[in-house]
């Protein structure tokens, strides 16, 4: 029988975020950390740390790791290595969602916004910032060049 609770003391604070795909458990918290397990072997396969704030939402394929948090960090690991490849900041507050389909990323803030990030396997990233106005609900899509890598 599979104890959740095994893998969750692992953190120092909060869970905010799972995942679960091919026996590996992936958690985020408030602690900026993400902790990766082996649901069959119960054991710890890595900790993953870069984050600036609490880990809010994260996202995994068999080759990749996208996860975002409170302090606006996205960042994109290497599934194979748990190597960070990149620290992207797409939104001006924290960013609360995401998701991909392996390959574009969509991104939700509490800044209002969501953005579009496609990438592929020799990065760098292209990008698409998508707003919506709260008042106006007028829509805008442009590429935003001001984002550093």
């Amino acid at each position: 029988m599979l104890l959740v609770s095994d893998y969750l003391q692992r953190h120092e604070s909060d869970v905010f975020c799972l995942q679960v795909r091919d026996n590996i458990l992936a958690t985020g918290s408030w602690d900026k950390t993400i902790e990766l397990c082996d649901i069959r072997t119960r054991h710890n396969l890595q900790t993953l740390t870069g984050h600036t704030g609490g880990v809010y939402c994260l996202w995994f394929d068999d080759k990749y790791m996208i996860s975002g948090c409170h302090q606006r960090d996205v960042i994109f690991w290497d599934m194979k290595t748990f190597e960070l490849l990149r620290i992207v900041h797409p939104h001006q507050r924290g960013v609360r969602w995401l998701d991909s389909d392996g390959y574009k990323v969509a991104t939700g803030s509490i800044d209002h916004s969501i953005q579009i990030l496609d990438y592929n396997g020799t990065f760098p990233l292209t990008h698409c910032y998508l707003y919506i106005e709260q008042l106006t609900r007028r829509r805008s899509c442009h590429q935003h060049s001001e984002w550093t890598f």
